[in-house]
C-alpha cells in the first residue's frame, strides 16, 4: 500500500502488544511504530535503536469502553478509576 510519501508499506508482523515489538525487529530489516512509553519501559532490554521519523505520525489514541450494564458494577468502576488515575499521572506529551 503506497502512502503519500511514495514509499510502499509492507506489513510483515502484527503484534498485539507494543512490548513485543523489540523482539520482532531486532536482527531484521524491519521497523516498527512504537509507543514512546512502551519503548522507555523496554529500554536496555534489546539491541534496537530509536530513530525519529522524518514525517509526522498521528498520535495514538487509546479508549476505554464497556457495556452499559457494567456502569454501576463495583469492580468495573474500580478498574476504570484506576486506569483513569494512571493516565492522569502520565507525563505530558512531547510536541
Amino acid at each position: 500500500m503506497a502512502n503519500r510519501y511514495g514509499d510502499e508499506r509492507r506489513v510483515e508482523v502484527v503484534a498485539h502488544s507494543f512490548y513485543l515489538l523489540p523482539r520482532l525487529v531486532v536482527g531484521t530489516a524491519r521497523i516498527a511504530n512504537h509507543a514512546h512509553s512502551a519503548r522507555e519501559a523496554a529500554r536496555g532490554q534489546s539491541a534496537d535503536r530509536l530513530v525519529r521519523p522524518t514525517f509526522d505520525i498521528p498520535r495514538l489514541v487509546e479508549v476505554l469502553q464497556w457495556h452499559k450494564y457494567r456502569d454501576l458494577d463495583p469492580g468495573s468502576m474500580w478498574l476504570r478509576d484506576v486506569i483513569i488515575e494512571g493516565a492522569r499521572a502520565l507525563p505530558p506529551l512531547e510536541n
